[in-house]
């Protein structure tokens, strides 16, 4: 057996479970709005390590690809999960906006369209099967990744600008949650 592949197997296949325990526990918050948004979060976030671990256990070529596309689609949710636990924990309203979720949507799914289009184009990424340090399909990220990359990266800044800028103020017991910041 391969040691790097276990460990792997292991540290992916371990967080699946912590972020789906996590969206267990997150049934507890106590404001109903900041709960939801917990516990999509750890749900999708749990989903999509679940993909990777799928993919590390299962050497096979197509379905790797399959479960990366499947990974980027779950992972691009989790953002707009990010996006609501952010603006309820921090008091906003933007999650409750409809225009807001419905601009939110038709990003979604236009990234979600050219996500699962990939292998047509190859813009999103360019699938190639690696052997070094275990059969893997190694990821080459193409121009759209990168656009799509700098929306989400953007967006999960913009959420930790709102919690880092309320969080002392906030009505919620704050000092672990600071502490996951």
């Amino acid at each position: 057996m391969n040691h790097i592949w276990i460990a792997y197997l292991s540290v992916f296949g371990f967080a699946t479970i912590a972020c789906f325990a996590g969206a267990y526990r997150a049934r507890r918050a106590v404001d109903s709005e900041f709960r939801t948004g917990l516990m999509w979060l750890f749900t999708l976030t749990g989903a999509w390590s679940l993909t990777t671990t799928a993919r590390i256990a299962i050497p096979d070529m197509r379905v790797d690809t399959a479960l990366r596309i499947g990974g980027l689609i779950i992972g691009l949710a989790s953002i707009g999960a990010w996006l609501y636990v952010a603006s309820a924990y921090a008091g906003f309203s933007y999650h409750r906006n409809t225009v807001n979720r419905a601009l939110a949507l038709v990003i979604y799914l236009g990234i979600v369209i050219a996500k699962i289009t990939n292998p047509i184009h190859n813009l999103y990424f360019l699938p190639t099967q690696e052997a070094l340090p275990f059969v893997h399909l190694s990821f080459n990220p193409g121009p759209l990744y990168w656009f799509v990359t700098g929306i989400a990266y953007t967006a999960v800044s913009i959420g930790l600008y709102w919690l880092f800028t309320t969080a002392p103020q906030a009505r919620l017991d704050t000092p672990r949650f600071q502490a996951v910041l």
